[in-house]
């Protein structure tokens, strides 16, 4: 006997058999020279028996086949405080029905998990479990693990000069190769006359692509200080770098800091995007983000712009949405689906407009399942006979006069209850 295998099926083939015998297996006569046995579990070996008759003569033959497994993976990548990994497998006529990968504690469902907080230089164990549903109506399920060790970066932190913005108040940074998602990092930061009795400030700070940003408010100006980043792992270990000393009346003109994100979350037409203000020597009057649709701009398309009080890249029409805090969150909702947009994080003070970086993103489709009535922008007319109102997708009410119609951008509205899309 020979086979062919899949992962959940086998094709037995006889080899040369007689017109005068009978063959059978499981109960099952054998017509042709192969028969299929389906349903079987993935990477087991199964042990096949054919069955030889004539008349009251009758014996057994048997033979060992495999089913292609499923053979699970681990491969990820990792910085000095976080692992990024995949699970992946070999697919076939399988039907796996749960995905699962674990690492130093957290377990997520699927196949990507992202774990942060960990310590530099140390190797960890990454458990990705499939699990297949096979048998008569896949009423079964089993198992199957695969395992990758991936080692964390050696930590660096290198003390940058601090920026005395007025007397007293310091912006101090490091370099730090962490990701922009830990949030146990700062600073901290003591007198250098101070002995080992007085225990240091400490202070929280933010990342962002490899730098460390805080703020040192009302420092006694007649002494001197000295500062050093930290990053404290999950499991209590503390990892600092050098110290650094600051002159609290050396004061110099700093224009404030800006950061744009590039990871944010885009469902459908709307984008929650991030950013970072940090103030410098002038006061942030008003901060948030500028946003313009772009054409011809490919999704991952990433325009440099250092801080700046001016920027041809920022088209006059952008629209403005204001936000708050040090890292900030803005919504961005009603926009065009399946188009490409540019936006930026921005403050102002006194002494005009700063940026940072221009980055972009593309919204979703349109959801499935939504009936839609595509009304061309030039020819619109009312859904009904008669226009009981127009709303945005978030409920806001535009007007009640189907003319109107024809005014409004591109995008999805509800009209008399329905969804409409104006192209």
């Amino acid at each position: 006997m020979s086979a062919s295998a899949t992962q959940t099926t086998l094709k037995v083939f006889i080899n040369e058999m007689l017109d005068c015998y009978e063959y059978s297996c499981d109960g099952e006569i054998i017509t042709d020279n192969f028969f299929e046995k389906k349903g079987l579990r993935p990477g087991r070996e199964e042990w096949i028996s054919v069955k030889i008759s004539l008349g009251d003569f009758s014996r057994s033959i048997g033979q060992s086949f495999s089913t292609k497994g499923l053979n699970p993976v681990v491969k990820g990548a990792a910085s000095a405080s976080s692992i990024n990994a995949t699970g992946s497998y070999d697919t076939g006529d399988a039907k796996v029905i749960k995905h699962e990968l674990s690492c130093n504690g957290k377990n997520v469902e699927g196949t990507n998990i992202s774990v942060s907080g960990l310590n530099p230089n140390t190797s960890y164990k990454v458990i990705y479990t499939i699990t297949a549903a096979y048998g008569e109506n896949n009423k079964d399920t089993w198992s199957y693990t695969g395992e990758g060790e991936i080692k964390t970066s050696e930590l660096t932190m290198t003390t940058e000069q601090p920026k005395v913005v007025s007397v007293g108040n310091v912006i101090v940074s490091a370099k730090a190769n962490v990701d922009d998602a830990e949030t146990n990092v700062g600073f901290e930061w003591r007198r250098t006359d101070w002995t080992d009795d007085f225990k240091s400030n400490t202070g929280t700070a933010y990342m962002y692509e490899g730098t460390m940003e805080g703020y040192i408010r009302n420092l006694y100006a007649e002494k001197l200080w000295k500062f050093r980043p930290y990053y404290l792992a999950d499991d209590g270990t503390y990892y600092y770098g050098d110290w650094m000393g600051i002159d609290p009346t050396n004061t110099s003109y700093f224009e404030p800091t800006l950061h744009t994100y590039a990871n944010i979350n885009v469902e459908g037409n709307t984008a929650l995007v991030k950013g970072y203000a940090l103030g410098g020597t002038d006061k942030i009057t008003v901060q948030g983000f500028k946003y313009w649709k772009v054409a011809n701009l490919a999704p991952s398309g990433d325009l440099a712009l250092e801080a700046r009080k001016a920027s041809p890249t920022i088209p006059v029409d952008a629209q403005t949405i204001e936000a708050e805090g040090r890292v900030m969150e803005a919504k961005l909702s009603d926009l065009d689906y399946e188009c490409t947009y540019s936006y930026v994080a921005f403050a102002k003070t006194d002494e005009g407009t700063f940026y940072g970086e221009v980055k972009t993103f593309t919204t979703g489709p349109v959801a499935t399942g939504i009936e839609v009535v595509r009304v061309a922008s030039s020819e619109a007319k009312a859904v009904d006979d008669k226009v009981k109102g127009i709303y945005t997708l978030t409920g806001v009410k535009l007007s009640d006069d189907a003319a109107d119609l024809k005014t409004l951008k591109r995008g999805i509205y509800i009209v008399n209850g329905r969804k409409v899309a104006v192209k």
